[in-house]
């Protein structure tokens, strides 16, 4: 007994330990400073990454998703709902200044596998648990670990201390360090990431890089296209709901390049590739995203079906163990089927439940015996089968009960 109580008492000052180093740890992360979090961080990533080396290859500096996850869990009670600006200017960018790299190069690049566009309004919470969505089912795909589907998304992909898009000119086919790993043959496809709203079609860039998608998508068999990416799973794949592909084929039907918002310097520069490199302008490049986009919604679409029709055959189908069971007790789920209770080999209810319904009225269903004596309505008539209390049917809220059919 007293080594029992020695030793109940030993753990539980190890448990009220660990909770304590817990709570101190958690405060301790809120009062330190962003940048001794990002020098804590930092040191983390290269004890894993001690051969850190700039990559003058746009395709190879993507990032894993276990490299992203274990950004946005780290300073996860920094960022909050914030969108990737916040990260990209506070977080990356301090990350990164004592090397002069891209979040990719510091923590180890990769090859590209999917080219990640979004919005930077976008909270980065969102950003990171869609990608996540989207591994998880890429990694069921090829039997591997999501950790390891490499995506390539310009916050963290893009070293901003030697160059940025804005400094792009000419033919963005041969400038653009986007279209260099979009066009690379290691990537399989676009991950368009979208919040509610598909913000995503009201930013220039994001229809530029859907554009240059459905050119890649036309030179190359194997690359796959869109997927559209939330943070509820991939829509193509059922991961959403419908409402979605409402409010997406709202936005495609007022798609202007006009009018989408970008900074001054890509905006000039978007706007200079479409108006002299792009044969047909802003007219051609809308029709491309237009058409790319609802392909992915007509895919959408036939996985819907199937989930429906699943769904229907399952219901449909109900177990003879099952029947035998609502036929001896007369469940009230014979009343969820589409198929006559005489069916069942009992007989034909007269009426079914209402949320207005009385005890007395259940007893009908499951053969409980009510009190002949209730004054809820209706006369009452002995069973010799059940044994329970049949009742005339009776209005009730001023409507008379219905059949089951």
């Amino acid at each position: 007994v007293e080594v029992c109580t020695v030793l109940a008492v030993s753990l539980a000052m190890v448990a009220v330990a660990c909770v304590g180093w817990c709570c101190y740890d958690a405060m301790r992360r809120k009062t330190v400073p962003i940048a001794h979090r990002c020098d804590h961080f930092r040191e983390a990533l290269l004890a894993k990454n001690p051969t850190m080396r700039l990559c003058s290859a746009p395709p190879e500096r993507a990032v894993s998703m276990g490299q992203i996850w274990d950004l946005f869990e780290f300073f996860q009670d920094v960022i909050l709902d914030r969108d990737t600006h916040f990260v990209a200017s506070n977080i990356v960018r301090t990350l990164t200044c004592p090397q002069k790299s891209s979040y990719a190069e510091l923590a180890g690049p990769q090859m590209v596998e999917w080219f990640a566009t979004h919005a930077w309004k976008q909270p980065f919470g969102e950003l990171a648990t869609s990608l996540l969505r989207h591994a998880e089912r890429e990694a069921e795909l090829h039997t591997c670990s999501w950790r390891s589907i490499n995506y390539w998304t310009a916050c963290l992909s893009v070293n901003e201390w030697v160059e940025s898009e804005a400094q792009c000119n000419g033919d963005l086919r041969g400038s653009s360090v986007a279209y260099s790993a979009l066009a690379c043959p290691s990537c399989r496809g676009m991950a368009l990431v979208l919040d509610g709203s598909a913000s995503a079609f009201r930013r220039s860039w994001c229809l530029l890089e859907v554009y240059f998608a459905s050119e890649v998508m036309q030179e190359r068999q194997d690359f796959e296209g869109l997927a559209i990416c939330t943070p509820a799973g991939v829509l193509q794949q059922g991961g959403t709901g419908i409402d979605l592909s409402v409010v997406i084929a709202k936005q495609l039907s007022k798609l202007s390049l006009e009018v989408a918002k970008a900074s001054a310097e890509d905006k000039a520069v978007v706007g200079d590739f479409v108006g002299h490199h792009l044969p047909g302008g802003a007219q051609i490049l809308i029709r491309h995203v237009r058409h790319c986009v609802k392909e992915s919604l007509d895919a959408a679409y036939a996985s819907f079906q199937v989930n429906y029709n699943q769904l229907v055959s399952s219901l449909d189908s109900i177990p003879e163990s099952e029947i035998e069971l609502m036929t001896r007790m007369r469940s009230p789920l014979g009343l969820l089927g589409r198929v006559r209770s005489c069916e069942f080999g009992g007989p034909r209810p007269q009426r079914c439940l209402t949320h207005r319904s009385s005890y007395s009225d259940m007893c009908l269903y499951t053969g409980v015996a009510g009190d002949p004596s209730d004054d809820s309505g209706g006369s009452a008539t002995s069973s010799s089968k059940s044994g329970c209390v049949e009742r005339a049917p009776k209005e009730v809220g001023g409507i008379m009960p219905y059949e089951i059919v």
